[in-house]
């Protein structure tokens, strides 16, 4: 079950997920007919659900979720945009990275001084032990690709990624 998953993601990043809540408002349309007003106030048909709804902290905004129902990571996307937080929903991402990748492929973005920014990352994180400089490491790489090869790169790249994963390559080396 799809929200169940999301749910328990979410709930596994503690305190590093932000302060907000998920949470499942059923619908009983017998009986007592409970949350049925919920359902008429936001415009929730009994006959879509499940339907995703991002509520604003501190304002009166809704969010309604468009994507497919079912797709766990677009889902997350979702909330990891209006939420503002960051949940690693691509292996091998890391978050201060992922910020200056935004930046680097903004139109009219300053790309030397990002990359040496990121450059700068970098080394700092030499030291450590951990997979977060090989990692970061990546996106340097890649902007350096998207120089040589221009705008579409990430998007060919991706293509050609995909294509692989999908064929004949051995599982141990999809990993």
């Amino acid at each position: 079950d799809t929200f169940k998953a999301l749910a328990k993601q979410i709930g596994d990043l503690g305190e590093a997920g932000g302060d907000f809540l998920v949470a499942w408002v059923g619908l009983q349309e017998y009986g007592d007919e409970l949350n049925k007003d919920l359902h008429e106030e936001y415009g929730i048909d009994s006959q879509k659900l499940p339907v995703y709804k991002f509520f604003k902290k501190d304002t009166q905004e809704v969010i309604d979720y468009k994507g497919a129902k079912t797709a766990k990571k677009k889902i997350l996307s979702f909330i990891e945009e209006h939420a503002g937080i960051y949940i690693t929903v691509r292996p091998g991402c890391v978050p201060k990275f992922d910020e200056l990748a935004k930046q680097y492929v903004a139109e009219g973005a300053d790309r030397p001084a990002i990359k040496a920014k990121a450059e700068e990352m970098v080394a700092a994180y030499k030291s450590s032990d951990d997979k977060e400089p090989q990692a970061a490491a990546q996106y340097i790489k890649i902007m350096d690709k998207i120089e040589a090869k221009g705008e579409n790169y990430p998007k060919e790249e991706t293509g050609r990624i995909e294509k692989l994963l999908g064929g004949s390559l051995s599982d141990a080396k999809k990993d």
